[in-house]
């Protein structure tokens, strides 16, 4: 979860995620279509509501038992190129935001987006090589603004 010098903070990478990328046909599809996949030991299956598609219906279950029942309201946006593209709209009371993922947290099963969860990506966790320039800068020279000339 954490690393030295880093807050504790979960990953996404550590949460079972929904895309709407997976779900790019619900344009062509009526009401009431229903889409069955398993991954991680989860077994969702998702129910297409409203024409077009404005929402769907989130049930999973792991090992026969039931984890997760929510409904997850759509956002589309045309694209420029035409087409509509859709977005979750994170289901967390006061949120609603507009995204692309929604993370399922692996014990309360609560389904909402990165930032209700509080969670960041791994690459934030690595640190820059040009971090490590800028301290030896600063060691090397104690005062890093005499090495700034005016343009």
């Amino acid at each position: 979860m954490s690393q030295e010098g880093f807050a504790a903070k979960w990953l996404v990478e550590d949460y079972p995620a929904l895309r709407v990328s997976g779900l790019d046909c619900l344009a062509k599809v009526p009401a009431g279509t229903r889409y069955s996949g398993t991954a991680e030991g989860i077994t969702l299956s998702i129910e297409t509501f409203g024409a077009p598609a404005r929402g769907i219906l989130v049930s999973g279950h792991s090992q026969g038992c039931p984890i997760l029942h929510r409904s997850v309201l759509l956002n589309r946006t045309p694209c420029h190129v035409g087409g509509t593209r859709y977005w979750f709209l994170c289901p967390e009371r006061n949120c609603g935001r507009r995204v692309g993922v929604l993370y399922m947290h692996p014990v309360t099963t609560v389904l909402a987006c990165r930032e209700c969860h509080g969670l960041a990506y791994s690459s934030t966790r690595t640190r820059s090589r040009k971090f490590d320039l800028l301290a030896e800068l600063q060691v090397s020279n104690p005062q890093p603004c005499l090495l700034l000339r005016p343009i």
